[in-house]
């Protein structure tokens, strides 16, 4: 008897293997993920492994005309995913940076619409900003023909878009608003959306 329950538990691995049943820890709609692509060799994790995935499908939506240049820093960013080795939890430092790149490529490659958008009269000059549904929910502001791209962060109050010298914090009627080396901070009043 205890040969045909060990047959069983082994052909029953067997057979998930084959179906390519989906783990309990991927995103829904997810295809079977049993090993992340050997380019994420190392750096795969439980919780990195279903955000791995969904990236490589974004990936395959980008136009093939930018696929090379695309692939190219596609390799850069992945080595900067070594840094994570140092963070305290090193699994949750790559699935951020990974759900940051897939935000990232969604919107600079238009493959998601706009949740809203508003527009600043500031001091020196008016700028747009549109929001994003990402992963790491994201906003890009539009100032002196350069777009800059920034990150839900907590805040106190409003949504806090940045960090650092980067920053557009969104206080309903006003925002304050600061791209460095373009723009230093300012007080901005909402005037349209």
């Amino acid at each position: 008897m205890m040969i045909s329950r060990f047959c069983f538990v082994i052909c029953s691995v067997f057979v998930l293997a084959a179906c390519g049943a989906r783990p309990e820890w991927a995103p829904e709609g997810a295809p079977a993920v049993s090993a992340c692509k050997p380019v994420y060799n190392g750096l795969c994790s439980q919780t990195s492994a279903p955000w791995f995935a969904q990236l490589d499908r974004v990936r395959l939506r980008i136009d093939e005309d930018v696929t090379a240049r695309a692939g190219q820093r596609h390799q850069k960013w992945i080595e900067t995913l070594h840094t994570c080795n140092d963070k305290q939890t090193p699994s949750q430092c790559v699935a951020d940076k990974t759900k940051r790149r897939i935000s990232y490529l969604e919107v600079q490659n238009h493959l998601i619409k706009q949740r809203a958008s508003a527009t600043y009269q500031c001091y020196a000059t008016k700028l747009k900003a549109h929001f994003y549904d990402t992963p790491i929910p994201s906003a890009t502001v539009y100032v002196f023909d350069t777009t800059e791209m920034f990150f839900l962060n907590p805040a106190g109050s409003g949504s806090r878009y940045g960090e650092d010298n980067n920053i557009l914090w969104d206080k309903g009627d006003t925002a304050i608003i600061a791209v460095d080396g373009w723009l230093g901070r300012q007080e901005c009043e909402r005037v349209g959306i």
